[in-house]
């Protein structure tokens, strides 16, 4: 499997609840937004992080490639409040808890940005808004079908020249 996006959007809505007490959506999305306040976040960029390592081939010619993906998380908040929410999510990433939660989800916390405020005109009134990037890091996981097979054990028997003796040999056959 690669990655899971909605397993990783499903952990990061949870953590900006909870930081924040407020609702969180997915940005780009069809459908009311909720009342104010309330944040959107997406994944705004995947990025590979080094080469990705190629696991040698199963005995059914499948290969393993794992490899570190950076997600770049735009968050903005949007009605009163929103700017002080989000610098309490901010904050939260430095608490044990929540380190441990996004570890248990795969998730590794690498940076955020300073908060951002974009304050607006909305009408004839000014909307308080905040915006946020933040980095993490998670694994993809993908198999490819190489069609060949690094190692084969071949383990056979064969009667000795004077058809008593029984001989049990293993050979191991090893691609270079």
């Amino acid at each position: 499997m690669s990655i899971n996006i909605d397993s990783i959007y499903t952990a990061l809505k949870s953590w900006c609840d909870t930081a924040t007490g407020l609702t969180t959506i997915r940005a780009e999305q069809n459908g009311e937004a909720p009342n104010e306040p309330y944040f959107t976040m997406r994944i705004a960029t995947k990025t590979r992080i080094g080469e990705d390592y190629f696991g040698s081939s199963s005995n059914m010619g499948v290969i393993q490639i794992v490899g570190n993906r950076d997600l770049t998380v735009e968050m903005q908040g949007y009605g009163n409040g929103v700017t002080e929410k989000m610098e309490d999510l901010v904050q939260s990433l430095r608490k044990p808890s929540v380190q441990l939660t996004f570890r248990q989800a795969g998730i590794a916390i690498v940076d955020s940005e300073p908060a951002l405020n974009i304050t607006g005109l909305d009408g004839t009134e000014f909307e308080e808004r905040v915006s946020c990037d933040f980095i993490f890091r998670v694994a993809s996981v993908t198999t490819d079908e190489v069609s060949y097979i690094d190692t084969s054990v071949v383990e056979g028997t064969s009667l000795g020249p004077d058809l008593n003796t029984i001989s049990i040999d293993t050979v191991t056959i090893t691609s270079t």
